[in-house]
């Protein structure tokens, strides 16, 4: 018996600019994967993702920004993110890559534009009764804090630092 697993979180969308991504999307599915969740790092990797999930079936796309990413995020590029999850809310699997990181991303200055972005995608992710596909290094308690905050039910939690 094959046992069905699902990839919850993938960055797929660097196999489909090398041109290798019907290969792992074969390799995958031969060995038992029925579903790669595809997270996005920004704009254009989730515009890739979501792309990707309309010619195959067993993909699920997120959209997001990183907070590799998203301290340095322009409010019009946030804008951009909204208006292509609102424009694709009925095939969205969820919101993310998105979350706080704080450990590799150092500064005052740079965890308050995380703290900022992220808690925009969290009422976007309540708003709309979203998942929500989280990278967190370092800030679990006020990763937990703010999904507690808009009664978030759906997560995935990438990097877990907690106990």
């Amino acid at each position: 018996m094959l046992i069905k697993l699902v990839d919850c979180h993938c960055h797929f969308d660097d196999y489909i600019d090398e041109g290798i991504d019907r290969e792992i999307f074969r390799e995958a599915l031969e060995n038992g994967v029925v579903c790669i969740v595809g997270v996005g790092m920004d704009f254009e990797s989730s515009k890739k993702i979501l792309n990707a999930s309309k010619e195959n079936d067993f993909l699920a796309p997120c959209t997001g920004i990183h907070p590799w990413e998203s301290w340095k995020s322009t409010d019009e590029e946030i804008k951009k993110i909204l208006e292509l999850i609102e424009e694709n809310i009925e095939v969205l699997a969820g919101i993310g890559e998105v979350g706080l990181d704080f450990r590799f991303i150092k500064g005052a200055d740079k965890w308050q534009r995380q703290r900022e972005v992220f808690e925009f995608f969290v009422k976007i992710a309540a708003e709309y009764n979203l998942a929500l596909n989280i990278h967190a290094v370092n800030a679990e308690k006020e990763i937990i804090s703010l999904l507690n905050k808009y009664d978030i039910e759906k997560a995935v939690f990438h990097w877990y630092t907690g106990s």
